[in-house]
């Protein structure tokens, strides 16, 4: 009966991986609509963003609507100019998707 040796690859080290965040205090939340806030209308709106490697936004989509166009638009207009803290891969900033509630409420109704 024969044996064969078999080499065993190394295991890989572990990827440590974080996730992009936004840049505190750098990016402006969007302006209510004039005519949305006119017709009292409100939702949530879900971005699916990808950020870049540099912390820029390269795309941006609506992953569920608000209900709302104008507010869709707003929010899409308003993430667009946002910056974050890139993700990193073993400390390696990488481009990644990020998802991010926008929520319009009118605060001033009665």
């Amino acid at each position: 009966r024969t044996v064969e040796a078999v080499l065993m690859p190394e295991a890989p080290e572990p990827t440590v991986l974080v996730r992009a965040r936004p840049i505190e205090g750098s990016n402006r939340p969007p302006e209510y609509p004039r005519e949305a806030r006119r017709r009292s209308e409100e939702g949530t709106v879900l971005l699916v963003l990808w950020v870049s490697a540099d912390g820029s936004v390269g795309e941006v989509r609506i992953g569920r609507s608000s209900g709302r166009a104008r507010l869709d638009r707003e929010a899409l207009r308003a993430a667009a100019r946002w910056r974050f803290a890139p993700a990193t891969r073993d400390g390696v900033p990488v481009g990644s998707e990020f998802e991010l509630d926008v929520e319009f409420r009118l605060v001033d109704r009665q």
